[in-house]
């Protein structure tokens, strides 16, 4: 079993927030993680800058690769979405 822990430190309505979050295998801590999703109005739109700092727990069990992969993945699924939704 997978599981995915995360608490929101900070939210700043239009700029920003920051999440920590853990991930465990089981009973195992696989990694944590301190996440921020900045937001700047540019051009009729919106830029986001996501900013991780993660610590790794289990030599070869998450890449960093891997990881940035999953991201990318949900950040062009939400892509998709808005622009369907526009």
């Amino acid at each position: 079993m997978h599981s995915y822990d995360a608490e929101y430190r900070e939210i700043v309505e239009n700029e920003r927030f920051v999440t920590t979050y853990t991930m465990q295998m089981d009973d195992t801590l696989t990694s944590v993680s301190v996440a921020t999703l900045e937001f700047e109005a540019i051009d009729g739109g919106t830029r986001m800058t996501m900013t991780e700092q993660g610590t790794y727990l289990i030599d070869g069990l998450i890449a960093p690769k891997s990881r940035l992969e999953g991201t990318e993945g949900l950040f062009d699924q939400l892509g998709a979405e808005l622009a369907r939704a526009d």
